[in-house]
C-alpha cells in the first residue's frame, strides 16, 4: 500500500433485495468501496465462497487490496429479516504489516470481532499516532451493554446514530451537542451523531461543525414508517 493508506476491518457480505439478489455488501464492503475514491484501500474480512469472480471484480477494478480476505466457506448474507454472518465476519488472518498506512477503520463488527479487530490494530507498529475511526453497528451496541463504551474508549473518531448515542445515555435527543459531548467523556477524541437524511454533527476539541445529507427515499415499515428490521440508517 502506498502512503496513508486506510485498513478496513467489517462484514463482507451478498445483500438480498426484493429487486435483487446477490448484491456485494457488507459494512466493510461498502465502507471499502467509497474510501477508495479517497486514499488506497485494503479490506479485512471473510468473503467467503459464495462471492462470483464477477462480484469479486467490483472490488479489484477500484484496486482495494484484497490481501486480508478469504473466500472459503459461506458467505455472509443481509436481507430485510437482518444479517445472517454464518460465523466471524473476519478471517483468521490479521494484518501485520503497517507500512505506509495512514488510519484504520472498524466498521459494524461484533463484540467478539471487534475486540479482536483492536487488539490487531494496536499490535501494528505505530499504532500509538495512527487514528481508529469505528462505527459499530445499533444492533449490537442495543443487544450488549457497554459495548458502546468499549468502541469509544479505543476510537479517536466514533461514529454513530445520533437515536443511538441518546438511548444510550437514556435521553431523548434534544440537545446533540451536549450529548456528543458526554459520549466524548467516555474516551473517543472526535463524536461523530449521523441521522441519516437529516445531516450529522461532529464535535471535536472545542469545536463543532454540521454536515448535509441528501435526503433519498428509503424501504419503510407501513405499520412503524422506520426503516424493517435489519436495517440501519447511518
Amino acid at each position: 500500500m502506498t502512503r496513508n493508506a486506510l485498513l478496513v476491518a467489517g462484514p463482507l457480505a451478498l445483500d438480498d433485495l426484493p429487486q435483487q439478489q446477490g448484491l456485494l455488501g457488507g459494512g466493510g464492503g461498502y465502507a471499502a468501496i467509497a474510501a477508495s475514491a479517497l486514499v488506497p484501500t485494503q479490506l479485512w474480512a471473510r468473503g467467503g465462497s459464495h462471492i462470483s469472480a464477477q462480484v469479486r471484480g467490483i472490488l479489484e477494478r477500484r484496486q482495494i487490496d484484497l490481501a486480508g480476505v478469504t473466500w472459503e466457506g459461506p458467505t455472509a448474507r443481509w436481507s430485510s429479516t437482518g444479517f445472517a454472518s454464518t460465523g466471524p465476519v473476519l478471517p483468521t488472518i490479521e494484518p501485520t504489516n503497517a507500512e505506509n498506512l495512514g488510519a484504520v477503520l472498524a466498521i459494524d463488527l461484533p463484540p467478539t470481532c471487534g475486540a479482536r479487530a483492536f487488539a490487531a490494530f494496536a499490535k501494528l507498529d505505530g499504532a500509538a499516532t495512527r487514528p481508529v475511526i469505528v462505527a459499530p453497528r445499533p444492533a449490537d451496541c442495543t443487544a450488549n451493554p457497554g459495548w458502546l463504551q468499549e468502541c469509544a474508549k479505543v476510537a479517536d473518531v466514533l461514529i454513530l446514530p445520533a437515536a443511538l448515542a441518546a438511548a444510550a445515555e437514556g435521553g431523548a435527543l434534544s440537545d446533540p451537542l451536549a450529548l456528543a459531548e458526554r459520549i466524548r467523556t467516555w474516551g473517543a477524541k472526535c463524536v461523530v451523531l449521523t441521522r441519516g437524511p437529516f445531516g450529522g454533527l461532529i464535535v471535536y476539541q472545542n469545536k463543532a461543525t454540521t454536515y448535509p445529507a441528501l435526503p433519498i427515499e428509503q424501504e419503510t415499515d407501513a405499520s412503524t414508517g422506520l426503516p424493517p428490521v435489519g436495517v440501519a440508517a447511518r
